[in-house]
């Protein structure tokens, strides 16, 4: 979505299934480089941050935020996500990611976020678990700059905002605790 706006809405269905998780990836392209995300709700229930970076505390060029929420045993059915920014933004992408069969006292392990120019981008991380799934979440300040996911990463969303923002979710499973790498290379330009 393009324009500026102080908040942005997804409409998301939660299938019925055990030991459910909702994981709330959210992009924004911030030109006035103030806005912040500053609450995810899901039917009227708050989300917890897991993690966020801001492209423009690490560059003069970067002007987008990222930020993943999550939310433990979500409502089943069709609901909305909501997401209020602290002050406008000039364009977003929101995707919402289902998961079952995952621990509902400690869903979330480890998190970790970088910054960085060139053309591949990726993150090393450490499990603590065996049978962990990886998630990561890319932006990019260029529309339509497509991603590909480097070897053993499964692709979510790749999407950008009809604007001056391209974003990418995947995720990598991880059988044995121990470390990761999860990434992605763009086209050259």
């Amino acid at each position: 979505h393009s324009g500026h706006m102080d908040s942005g809405l997804l409409t998301h269905t939660t299938p019925s299934s055990s030991d459910r998780l909702l994981i709330v990836s959210i992009h924004a392209d911030d030109l006035n480089r103030t806005g912040d995300v500053s609450s995810v709700i899901y039917d009227g229930i708050v989300l917890s941050k897991i993690d966020s970076i801001h492209a423009y505390e690490h560059s003069v060029r970067g002007n987008h935020h990222t930020s993943m929420w999550y939310l433990v045993n979500p409502p089943t059915g069709n609901h909305n996500v909501e997401v209020e920014w602290t002050h406008n933004v000039d364009g977003y992408v929101i995707a919402a990611l289902n998961y079952n069969n995952v621990s509902q006292v400690d869903p979330i392990g480890t998190s970790t976020h970088r910054y960085g120019d060139g053309s591949t981008q990726s993150v090393g991380i450490v499990t603590s678990s065996d049978n962990s799934i990886i998630l990561a979440a890319l932006s990019n300040d260029k529309d339509e700059n497509h991603f590909s996911p480097m070897n053993g990463v499964t692709e979510i969303y790749d999407q950008p905002d009809g604007e001056d923002l391209s974003t990418t979710g995947g995720q990598k499973d991880a059988p044995t605790a121990g470390s990761y790498s999860i990434g992605w290379t763009a086209p050259s330009e």
